[in-house]
């Protein structure tokens, strides 16, 4: 038999790796793991010259600057309550807030307490890596306790049910249809869980936003995702984009608008929309000296004697930028 050169043998032990590699088992990843607690710094800013600045049903109670040396902390893109206390937020590199609310005896914001962070899992329980996977803006609680949460880039919803979502799979409950004229970074921003436990999903920019529809009930999808319904055009202030939205009792929502402009600055819009129409009137407009910031998320607290508001910042990871929680009283007419 003729002895075989150097390369040749060379190549075909390349050959035998390559059969070997391929024929191993893919290794597979690790759930993500259990939420773990973080120390949250807060600063309280209550200057009385803010109040003053509503000539709305809104009455100011105070914002906290929120801080972290963790550097998963930050970029929170959407809120929701459970009671008067506790909060669920999450951010925009796919991660879970969890915190309770410290009230003061005037009604005010105090402080939070019990922090705890994680990962958003997928449907195996492993934690969303990519950044086209992990753009998560919209949050909306609904009837039973799940979460549903929606993603920009790859415009899609997700579903975390069971007794603690930060422990949960996200499941993939509905897409839009890729052929929609919907930037990458402009898509689903807002979410709410309509009175009949459909979900609004909010369109953050583009030429004519739109509001889209996934009607109730609200179940993991099968291998096709069902398609978003195009539910109604959306209205907006001159240089306004919608980034958040909760519903409320009556069926009705609270919406947040953010606006941002060289030289300019950003600022807030607060609204109310009744049921049925989807602009409304006008809460608040927030402007310095209010501590505006990149607002993104907003939930409604109702209780038997007042409806309380908060909404939050986005910081996007800057130095230059702050998380901000902000409360306020509105008295409803």
């Amino acid at each position: 038999m003729p002895r075989l050169n150097l390369a040749t043998r060379l190549g075909l032990w390349a050959l035998v790796f390559l059969s070997l590699a391929a024929s191993a088992p893919t290794p597979r990843r690790k759930p993500a793991p259990d939420p773990e607690r973080i120390a949250i710094e807060t600063t309280l800013i209550r200057e009385a010259g803010i109040a003053a600045q509503f000539l709305t049903p809104l009455a100011f109670r105070g914002c906290l600057h929120m801080r972290a040396g963790d550097d998963r902390f930050g970029g929170v893109s959407g809120l929701a309550v459970e009671g008067k206390e506790r909060v669920i937020a999450i951010t925009d590199r796919a991660h879970w807030l969890r915190f309770r609310v410290l009230w003061g005896a005037d009604g005010s914001l105090a402080g939070v307490a019990d922090a705890e962070i994680a990962a958003l899992r997928d449907e195996r329980g492993v934690a969303l890596q990519s950044r086209r996977l992990t753009d998560s803006e919209g949050l909306a609680r609904q009837g039973d306790g799940s979460y549903a949460v929606s993603f920009e880039q790859r415009h899609l919803l997700r579903l975390y049910a069971g007794p603690d979502p930060l422990r949960a799979a996200g499941m993939v409950i509905a897409e839009l249809d890729q052929t929609a004229a919907i930037e990458d970074n402009g898509g689903l921003e807002a979410l709410a869980t309509a009175p009949d436990g459909a979900l609004l999903a909010g369109e953050e920019r583009g030429a004519a936003p739109s509001l889209w529809r996934l009607p109730a009930p609200i179940s993991p999808a099968p291998k096709t995702p069902p398609k978003l319904a195009q539910a109604t055009a959306l209205r907006r202030s001159f240089g306004y984009a919608l980034t958040g939205l909760d519903g409320l009792n009556d069926g009705g929502f609270v919406a947040l608008y953010r606006f941002f402009a060289p030289g300019l600055g950003a600022r807030a819009e607060l609204r109310f929309w009744p049921p049925g129409d989807f602009w409304g009137e006008r809460l608040a407009l927030l402007n310095p000296p209010f501590p505006v910031d990149n607002f993104e998320a907003i939930a409604a607290i109702e209780t038997a004697e007042e409806t309380l508001i908060l909404i939050a910042s986005d910081d996007n990871f800057s130095a230059s930028q702050r998380t901000l929680l902000c409360a306020f009283v509105w008295t409803r007419r």
